[in-house]
């Protein structure tokens, strides 16, 4: 929490041992995040909490930028596009999103001014006026900001006063750059762009409307002002200035695109907040540049690879383009090395896992995966990694490699669970996985070790890991005895309570073990936590991971009977899962046979041991790069961490110029 020369930090946000590159990257970038409120959100204050983001939206975009300027090979600012960028798309895609700048005269309000809108988009937003004015102007303007209004508080006008004065572009003049600015902050969502080429007269009619991952009886009105930016083969992808904008209005026409028989890719490192669909012809032709052994994939900027994957498995969730598109597309991950297009497609892959994962054909959802992964997984192994990027791809590897039943993953991980418990070291990025499918095809007696680890363990970071590891089996009776602990007051802390749930019902035989323990122990749950807000975030947490009738029905039979408690959230609750079960009506068969018939046309080099008595479940989500984890490096670790943030201080100093 900053407060002004005296910020504090949750002992697993500020002490580092030894660990995960997780972990170290976590604590960097929130120790940025909080110096960065020393400037905007202390020296320089938002009037009210209507414009939030004005405080929290740089401190996100400079926890990124500056920790990257000093650790490059951390390669932030383009996780963040994959974590933050990507991520709150689809929190921004509901038609209950709020405006960056919202109304907040209640309580309730303000709270909710202090979610993923706020912090994701908000910094998101900040990188694409980057982008529009060039860096430079950008960081000049906000010196200036900040020098003007220091020991004050500000609106968002005096923001975009000193933007507006910096821009130098010619296709925007000033009163088109400030209606670019609220287009963006004073209304919700954003636009899906629909690029239909003129492949004859090389031109392209590019028309937006609303993106909703759910289609409305009534077509949504808003429009926003765009910057419009392009690339074909050959082309510079570092040039991130617009080349034209697509103001307020439904559609234009745009000339210079490449020849017919070459791939055009709009929004140039998906700089822009905004998503892309081509015509068909477009699509088939970036999917045969990427899948063309002859062709090296860094012709395809690596952030753009990952706009792709991520564009096009959102638009076919929405019903916005053919799966067998997607698909199509995600073929060419057999050639993919790099750690961001993977992080993209495996947050795809993650919503259908827990959509199909009930459905008796799953399997073929995870042959098919498997087949994309293998050989990423064969790189890796099950193996320490030395640079920052190859630990964080490691965790990830491995960590879906089990969730889809790999033998050689499942295998490694019950024994090195075994030799953990022996006294036997294991590297620290690869532990959440040893925990979590150790644990799963691992003894009962291994649980009861580990959870006695839990309660004598002093590092919170080690018993975050811990928890996420003990709430991966699929015992039930396991998982009730650990959701029992959680409202004790024992040797779980109570802030620490939530967690627990959360585990619990990510864990694909958790999700009904958590509702039925809610439904029964509700009384008892509501005391322990003394807010429904905690209770309120678990019901529809869970609610996003029912996928069948029975499910709905003790959903609907819960929500009735705690419905005086549950207030609105009752309502949200059941609407979620009705969604899920329209979702998987729709799209489920077809997904599953488009699948198969990839299974059966294009043979593979996976060999995997069927398995009855596994069943699925999704990978492990305790490593993160804002939640760190566990111990397993040395001194030199924690002496280079504070060189980091030492540096990052210093950083944000030179930036601001004060």
């Amino acid at each position: 929490m900053e407060n002004w020369g005296l910020v504090t930090y949750r002992e697993s946000m500020l002490l580092f041992n030894d660990g995960t590159a997780s972990a170290r990257q976590g604590i960097a970038t929130v120790i940025a995040h909080e110096l960065t409120h020393m400037w905007f959100g202390n020296l320089v204050t938002t009037r009210w909490w209507d414009a939030t983001w004005l405080n929290e939206g740089f401190a996100q975009y400079f926890q990124f930028y500056a920790t990257g300027l000093v650790k490059p090979a951390w390669r932030l600012m383009e996780q963040f596009v994959v974590d933050h960028h990507q991520a709150v798309m689809g929190a921004d895609a509901l038609p209950t999103a709020a405006a960056l700048t919202s109304p907040a005269h209640t309580p309730a309000q303000v709270s909710a001014r202090f979610g993923s809108i706020t912090y994701s988009k908000g910094a998101s937003i900040l990188r694409m006026i980057s982008a529009i004015m060039g860096e430079n102007k950008f960081l000049e303007a906000l010196h200036e900001y900040l020098v003007e209004n220091r020991y004050s508080t500000t609106i968002p006008e005096d923001l975009f006063q000193h933007l507006v004065e910096k821009s130098t572009d010619s296709n925007l003049d000033q009163n088109a750059f400030e209606n670019l600015l609220r287009s963006w902050t004073e209304q919700p969502g954003y636009p899906v762009l629909k690029i239909d080429r003129n492949y004859e007269e090389g031109s392209a009619t590019i028309s937006q409307a609303r993106f909703l991952l759910k289609s409305q009886t009534t077509p949504d009105p808003t429009l926003y002002y765009v910057p419009l930016t392009w690339v074909g083969p050959g082309g510079d992808f570092s040039a991130t200035a617009p080349k034209a904008y697509l103001a307020q209005e439904q559609t234009r026409t745009v000339s210079g695109m490449p020849e017919p028989q070459q791939w055009v890719i709009f929004n140039v490192q998906e700089t822009g907040f905004y998503r892309v669909n081509y015509d068909d012809t477009n699509w088939r032709l970036l999917s045969a540049h990427l899948l063309d052994p002859s062709q090296p994939l860094d012709g395809v900027h690596v952030l753009n690879r990952a706009q792709l994957l991520d564009d096009a498995f959102n638009l076919a969730r929405a019903g916005q383009l053919d799966y067998a598109v997607a698909f199509d597309l995600a073929d060419y991950l057999q050639r993919e090395t790099d750690f961001i297009p993977w992080a993209s497609a495996l947050a795809a892959f993650s919503y259908l896992q827990r959509m199909l994962v009930r459905n008796d054909r799953y399997p073929v959802f995870e042959a098919y995966v498997r087949s994309l992964l293998e050989e990423r997984y064969e790189h890796f192994g099950f193996r320490d990694r030395e640079g920052h990027i190859d630990k964080l791809f490691l965790n990830r590897v491995s960590a879906w490699a089990c969730s889809l039943q790999h033998p050689p993953c499942t295998r490694a991980a019950r024994t090195a669970l075994d030799g953990l418990l022996q006294g036997e070291d294991v590297p620290a990025d690869l532990r959440s996985v040893v925990y979590c499918y150790g644990v799963r095809h691992s003894p009962k007696e291994s649980w009861y070790v580990l959870l006695e680890r839990y309660k004598i363990s002093l590092d919170n970071a080690e018993r975050a890991l811990l928890m996420a590891g003990l709430a991966c089996s699929y015992d039930e009776d396991l998982l009730n005895e650990l959701l029992g602990y959680s409202i004790q007051g024992t040797f779980i802390r109570k802030q620490d309570a939530a967690s627990v749930f959360s585990s619990v019902y990510s864990n694909s035989v958790g999700v009904e073990v958590a509702l039925n323990f809610l439904d029964e122990h509700f009384d008892q749950v509501e005391e322990y936590y003394a807010s429904m807000g905690a209770i309120n975030n678990i019901v529809v947490g869970i609610a996003g991971r029912l996928t069948t009738h029975e499910q709905r029905d003790k959903m609907r039979s819960f929500v009735e009977m705690h419905s005086e408690s549950l207030g609105n959230t009752a309502d949200a609750a059941l609407a979620t899962v009705e969604e899920n079960l329209e979702w998987l009506e729709d799209r489920q068969e077809i997904i599953l046979k488009i699948l198969e018939e990839k299974l059966t046309s294009e043979p593979t080099t996976t060999q995997t041991e069927p398995s009855t008595t596994e069943s699925p479940t999704e990978p492990s989500t305790t490593e993160s790069p804002t939640e760190p984890s566990t111990p397993s490096t040395t001194t030199d670790d924690a002496e280079s961490l504070r060189a980091t943030v030492l540096a990052v201080l210093a950083l944000v100093l030179a930036v601001t110029m004060l």
